[in-house]
């Protein structure tokens, strides 16, 4: 844990990101399975190009579950 405390949070992102790719797929039958899939592709984008805000990703996800 202390390794992962020294990491910058772009990389603490990347490790959690991946880790979470990892089982998303046991996930599918699940009635959020799209809403998870679509959040994960949110956060990778951030990681990529820090252009999305908390605010925005609750408003998507909003709309999206109606």
């Amino acid at each position: 844990m202390k390794k992962f405390d020294n990491l910058n949070i772009d990389a603490k992102m990347v490790y959690l990101l991946l880790l979470t790719e990892l089982v998303i797929d046991k996930t599918s039958q699940s009635e959020g399975y799209e809403i998870a899939l679509e959040s994960l592709n949110k956060a990778w984008d951030w990681i990529k190009y820090k252009n999305i805000d908390a605010y925005s990703l609750y408003l998507g996800q909003v709309f999206f579950c109606v």
